[in-house]
């Protein structure tokens, strides 16, 4: 399925959008910086002569090389007071102070946050010169960002990879050298992420070391930073090293030094990518192989359906953005993703893990048809279609969580381990179960994203799953039809599932048009839950004409 993340429009981004001030886009689109002069003034790029701009546009777009890098220069200056509290991972009652002005050198009095900076800006014109565009969480050391809100800008502009750059301090002189932080495995936020956060900050260390010759403490796990717990895209910390060891410290605030770190560092971003293909860029591929072929045979129908929809899906992509920008109220976060069935084109905005209160039983239900022969050996068939029947068409949590409970013979820590390994071997990789239903998130929230639930239904939708077609009539089934079904004209068939929290809602469906079609909306952090059921139904409703017209 081509898919085309779009974080261009950002609902979630306005809680702090004000304060940070707007994006600024380099001459030629090869640049997105997000930073605050003095007086919370956006920063601007210099400007390009008329007569140079198209120029200028022209070997910037060819010296691109698809990828999105996002440089999180960590803290700020010591003057900036973020010592109010935000949640250290979504859903989580732990609090952390938004962000601490970090430590500093021992024998060069240098400050963390500007080291950090310096380091950074470098790294940033060197990304640059790679061919790659790199988004700034801050350019100066006024920025009032925090941890949280450093993550979710760098998703919020489309970036691939987060590098946050830090350095480190011990109380013991002697300890030196430079070490990657990255979520571990069992991270119940961010865990589903742990390979390609590894694989990041183990390429970037190696490198960065190979570079420097600054010694390699080795890649390390910590689950208890805000700013990894809140990002869902690949993130690693980088510790370049101990301000309180006079090797290190001295050698890391040399200027004439530290272009050489941030070559280090630009070399294992190089490396990370290195086997990797942009998504951009495998659609360009996929565009001109249909192009091709479409010359070799003009009379390939197929071929031509495909590129004519892909116009189109640019239109309700747009459409779908101002939908949700023009519904949101200050401070919500929504989300959509759109999936044409005949083609397979799709486009998401604004996606991200977020919230998924009783979504997250789709997978569960994936689950338990993934174990079924042996679940119903024990348990009986009509036991386990029972349970079903209630978790989907009427969203029954008890069935939800004993279904779980059987999954892990009896353990519903077990269970939830097992659904989180069926989301990770079916790449569903924003979707966790860290919690049964209805019970606290001490663990962590149960989370996915509208990618993972449209690809899920296009699954079930083309058969592609064990028990699709049980699985799809469980679905049309639905007993709660209030949102994205009532946005439908009457006759027009759906199959969807709901999810619903205090300040959640939530509606995933397949809509049996002339044209079928899959559209999930997300939304987070409600003032007015009524409000946003009749917002998902006049979303829906839009979503309809547009694909009708097609």
């Amino acid at each position: 399925m081509k898919k085309r993340n779009v974080y261009a429009v950002t609902v979630a981004f306005c809680l702090f959008s004000a304060a940070l001030g707007s994006s600024v886009l380099a001459a030629g689109g090869t640049r997105h910086l997000v930073g605050i002069g003095e007086g919370g003034t956006s920063v601007a790029e210099p400007e390009t002569t008329v007569g140079d701009a198209e120029k200028s546009t022209e070997a910037a777009t060819e010296k691109l090389n698809g990828w999105k890098v996002a440089i999180d220069p960590g803290h700020q200056g010591s003057w900036v007071d973020m010592s109010a509290q935000e949640p250290s991972a979504p859903g989580s009652s732990e609090t952390k102070a938004k962000a601490t002005t970090g430590t500093t050198g021992k024998f060069s009095g240098l400050n963390e946050y500007e080291l950090n900076l310096q380091v950074s800006l470098l790294l940033r014109d060197e990304l640059e010169d790679r061919g790659y565009e790199v988004v700034m969480t801050r350019e100066d050391h006024d920025t009032a960002i925090s941890n949280k809100e450093r993550a979710e800008l760098a998703a919020a502009e489309g970036a691939d990879i987060l590098v946050r750059i830090h350095a480190n301090g011990s109380d013991d002189t002697s300890v030196n050298g430079a070490l990657a932080m990255v979520p571990s495995q069992s991270n119940p936020y961010v865990g589903y992420m742990y390979e390609e956060c590894y694989e990041l900050g183990e390429d970037i260390l190696k490198a960065y070391c190979e570079s420097t010759g600054i010694a390699d403490d080795g890649v390390q796990y910590y689950d208890n930073m805000s700013g990894i717990n809140w990002s869902t895209i690949p993130v690693t910390i980088l510790e370049m090293g101990f301000m309180s060891n006079q090797n290190d410290d001295l050698l890391m605030a040399d200027e004439t030094f530290q272009p050489v770190m941030a070559e280090g560092i630009a070399n294992g971003i190089d490396d990370y990518f290195e086997d990797k293909v942009p998504v951009k860029k495998a659609e360009e591929q996929t565009e001109n192989t249909s192009q091709s072929e479409q010359e070799t045979d003009t009379k390939n129908s197929s071929t031509t359906e495909t590129v004519t929809s892909s116009a189109d899906m640019d239109r309700i992509e747009n459409e779908l953005a101002e939908d949700l920008a023009v519904r949101a109220g200050a401070g919500e976060n929504w989300s959509a993703a759109v999936v044409d069935l005949n083609t397979e084109d799709s486009c998401t905005v604004n996606n991200q893990s977020m919230q998924a209160a009783s979504l997250i039983k789709l997978f569960i239900m994936g689950a338990v048809y993934d174990s079924y022969d042996s679940l119903t050996a024990v348990y009986g068939e009509d036991q386990i279609q029972s349970l079903l029947s209630d978790m989907i068409t009427v969203s029954d949590n008890t069935a939800a969580n004993t279904l779980t409970n059987y999954l892990g013979d009896g353990d519903d820590a077990t269970g939830r381990g097992v659904v989180n390994e069926y989301c990770a071997s079916n790449s569903y990789e924003s979707t966790n179960m860290g919690r049964m239903l209805l019970a606290p998130a001490d663990n962590g929230d149960n989370l996915t994203s509208v990618s993972d639930c449209a690809e899920f239904l296009r699954r079930v939708y083309k058969g592609e799953l064990p028990h699709a077609e049980e699985m799809l009539g469980f679905l049309k089934n639905q007993q709660r039809t209030h949102k994205i079904p009532a946005g439908l004209p009457e006759g027009v068939e759906s199959a969807n599932k709901t999810g619903e929290l205090d300040t959640v809602e939530n509606d995933a469906a397949i809509v049996f048009a002339d044209i079928p079609y899959i559209l999930c909306i997300m939304s987070e952090n409600l003032s007015d839950v009524g409000a946003a059921q009749s917002n998902i139904a006049g979303i829906s409703s839009d979503m309809y004409q547009l694909i009708e017209e097609k």
